[in-house]
């Protein structure tokens, strides 16, 4: 449906107005994960003159979890706070209790740096499908072999504190 949307998207965007293409345009960026395209979309919108309730409080969530996703944490961190700061009278209580949940996970890890991975040509990384179906893959460190979880939807990777040792990986508090 994303692609047929998308598609749709591009044969009538000059119908829309300035702040709904945008938004269109930020909100297709997200989904395909193009998260650079979506933020700079989004702030356009939000530099507009008029922007919707609805556009001012829907698209800094979209913008977080870009932030999010590009594993810019300090930049999740901030964005969440402003939600909490700008939006909380109209975001129910629930709704509340998980954005200040949001932004204490990426405050915590706001000094943590940016995965970075070097790597030329191919690489073919050995798996394996366990008993519940999840994808596992060798991860060797510090000596010590243990097979990991491959989720490409995860936001963060965590192991036990005794793993992380024995493994040799720096620990975050």
């Amino acid at each position: 449906q994303y692609f047929r949307l998308r598609e749709e998207f591009g044969r009538t965007k000059d119908r829309l107005s300035r702040e709904r293409a945008a938004s269109f345009e930020a909100h297709l960026g997200h989904v395909f994960n193009d998260c650079e395209s979506s933020n700079r979309a989004i702030e356009r919108v939000l530099s507009g003159k008029e922007v919707s309730d609805r556009m001012a409080s829907e698209l800094p969530m979209v913008q977080a979890s870009n932030y999010v996703r590009l594993s810019r944490h300090a930049d999740a961190a901030a964005s969440y706070k402003a939600i909490q700061e700008e939006y909380s009278p109209a975001i129910d209580s629930a709704e509340r209790a998980s954005i200040a949940n949001v932004y204490g996970l990426w405050s915590a890890v706001s000094g943590v740096p940016e995965p970075t991975l070097h790597h030329q040509g191919n690489l073919r990384i050995p798996a394996v499908r366990n008993q519940f179906n999840h994808l596992m893959v060798p991860v060797r460190s510090g000596g010590v072999s243990e097979e990991f979880a491959f989720d490409t939807g995860a936001n963060l990777s965590a192991v036990t504190r005794s793993v992380a040792q024995a493994m040799n990986l720096t620990l975050y508090d």
